[in-house]
């Protein structure tokens, strides 16, 4: 298993062995795809914005972990991470 930063969040790194599990975890429904779905039974037109949403981002291309999650701390508090990097100052 690979290690993750600890810091504002839980940092993972591109290529996570669970990464996978972690973004389904994370995932629920969108209100607003539920809101949209109901308008549109009434008649009116708007776009129908994604189904789930997830509290994990990507990480920017332009950092050295691009393309890994930044998962909330809290939310990742729930996870046992084997190696753990502490960067918090």
């Amino acid at each position: 298993m690979s290690k993750v930063a600890l810091g504002g969040g839980v940092f993972i790194p591109p290529g996570y062995d669970d990464e996978k599990e972690i973004l389904k975890r994370f995932e629920i429904i969108n209100p607003e795809y539920q809101m949209a779905l109901g308008m549109r039974k009434q008649g009116k037109y708007l776009p129908i914005p994604d189904k789930h949403i997830n509290a994990c981002h990507r990480i920017p291309f332009d950092h050295p972990w691009g393309g890994g999650l930044a998962v909330p701390r809290k939310a990742a508090s729930q996870i046992n991470f084997a190696n753990v990097i502490d960067v918090r100052t």
